[in-house]
Order: C-alpha cells, then structure tokens, then sequence
C-alpha cells in the first residue's frame, strides 16, 4: 500500500450546544474546542484531540467553569456540521 497525505481545510460552521448556565466567554472557549476536538477525533486517535482540548479548556476558562468541567464536555452536543473540505494547494 501506498501512504499519501491530502491536504484539506474545511471551511463552514459546526453548531455546539453548550451548557446554559456557562458564561458568554466560557461558552465559546467549550464550543470551539468541542467542536476542533470532535472533528479531529474521527481519525486515528479517537480520544486523543478530547482529551487535549479538554485539558486546554481546562486551562483557560474561568475559576467558576473549572469547578465542572468534565460535566459540561460531556453535556455538549455538536448538532450539525455545514460546510465544505476543500483540498489546499500544495
């Protein structure tokens, strides 16, 4: 077998449902690597990019968020994908 690597970028929105009770900025840090670490996980490590993000969001959000964070990753929803892959120039 032949191994190649494609280049690709997608470009699009992933909507997130995020826990309500979260802060404006708590809640767009957890969407956003939610929604990186997801996508990514489909590949070879599954859990590899969660529990990266996870860690990361950990790391930077408020003092009030950190006390439940896990619960929150795991009450968070990616509830569609639109958009396209599109290959990049090499």
């Amino acid at each position: 077998m032949k191994r190649l690597d494609v280049p690709v970028q997608f470009t699009g929105v992933v909507t997130v449902l995020v826990p309500k009770r979260l802060s404006a900025a708590d809640a767009k840090l957890l969407a956003n690597k939610v929604a990186l670490a997801r996508i990514l996980a489909i590949c070879d490590n599954q859990d590899g990019p969660e529990e990266d993000a996870l860690d990361q969001y950990s790391e930077e959000c408020s003092d009030t968020a950190r006390k439940t964070v896990e619960r929150d990753w795991d009450r968070c929803e990616i509830q569609g994908v639109g958009g396209q892959w599109t290959l990049m120039q090499e």
